[in-house]
């Protein structure tokens, strides 16, 4: 692969600063998925709980 090139190139100093980036762009992207997973979930119970409300003021009403 293209990690392994650059380690071989560079020697075994290289590899462990690749792998270090890979994990730290691992985490990060990770992270980002998450968080945005939490923003639609959010958005997700906002609107069921507006849902609920609405059908309880018709409960009322009728």
């Amino acid at each position: 692969s293209f990690g392994q090139a650059i380690g071989e190139k560079g020697g075994p100093l290289q590899l462990p600063a690749l792998w270090l980036a890979n994990v730290v762009f691992a985490a990060l992207g990770g992270f980002l998925f998450w968080k945005k997973q939490q923003e639609i979930e959010l958005a997700g119970v906002k609107r069921i709980n507006l849902l609920v409300r609405r059908l309880a003021a018709f409960m009322r009403l009728g």
